[in-house]
């Protein structure tokens, strides 16, 4: 653990932490699932204000297009329109805080890469402080949640929970992770946040070979909206890796005549 990465852990475990309860709350207090995920994926739109406050990165119009784009996208993606009766406010805020989160968790995990921090030391120590902050939350969520079966903590599972719990956290957390962690050390945190939102475009191509879930006019839309936005940011920032080889051979060239 090195000295100047300790605050930015605490506000990973700490963000992480309110991503994880605000996803799942939302869900347990009532909000019907699709607006729990369209308000999860309005990270983007908090990680464009906060990248340009705080990390200073340039935020052009390109970022901003491609922002609005994938709201759309997951707008037309998740469909609430039939279902958009908010029977809960406070999942709602739940849900809203879920999004807010996530855009910090990509906002630090980019902070602690551009620090020079391995991927596998910041999974671990991130992982840690999630925990830590997990636990300090679990007897705030008792307040408002009640049943035993969603709050309780508990080690005993049968063996075969556990290998299953195993294998979900290495491929869905530690590959995932890792590799999300190695990418933001060269892509700024809008650009990754952006990227990110080709994941509800997996899980719908995946519940529809794997769980036989139709893929209607909406989600075919909302997919296509989303692919574009990714396309037009790697675009960019394959753009932007030709032109920085070329003036670094450029440089090179240079140095090579005076020589």
């Amino acid at each position: 653990m090195r000295r100047d990465m300790i605050t930015i852990f605490i506000l990973y475990g700490f963000l992480t932490a309110l991503t994880v309860m605000g996803q799942f709350s939302s869900v347990i207090l009532g909000l019907p699932v699709a607006i729990a995920v369209l308000l999860l994926y309005t990270q983007p739109l908090w990680t464009i204000i906060y990248a340009g406050i705080f990390m200073k990165e340039k935020i052009g119009f390109l970022e901003v297009f491609c922002c609005f784009l994938v709201l759309v996208g997951v707008l037309f993606l998740v469909n609430p329109w039939g279902s958009f009766h908010i029977t809960s406010w406070l999942g709602f805020i739940a849900g809203l805080v879920g999004g807010i989160g996530l855009s910090g968790w990509i906002l630090t995990s980019s902070a602690a890469s551009k620090k020079g921090n391995h991927p596998t030391n910041t999974f671990f120590w991130g992982s840690v402080s999630l925990m830590i902050f997990l636990f300090i939350f679990l007897p705030i969520t008792r307040l408002f949640i009640s049943d035993p079966a969603i709050v309780r903590f508990g080690l005993d599972f049968p063996l075969y929970i556990w290998i299953y719990l195993a294998l979900f956290s290495l491929f869905t957390n530690v590959i995932c992770h890792i590799s999300f962690f190695y990418g933001v050390k060269v892509v700024s945190a809008v650009d990754s946040s952006l990227v990110m939102l080709v994941e509800p475009v997996v899980g719908t191509i995946l519940a529809a070979l794997f769980l036989s879930q139709a893929i209607t006019l909406s989600v075919f839309v909302g997919g296509v909206l989303i692919l574009i936005a990714n396309y037009l940011i790697i675009r960019k920032g394959s753009g932007a890796s030709e032109l920085s080889d070329s003036l670094v051979q450029e440089e090179a060239n240079a140095k090579n005549s005076q020589g």
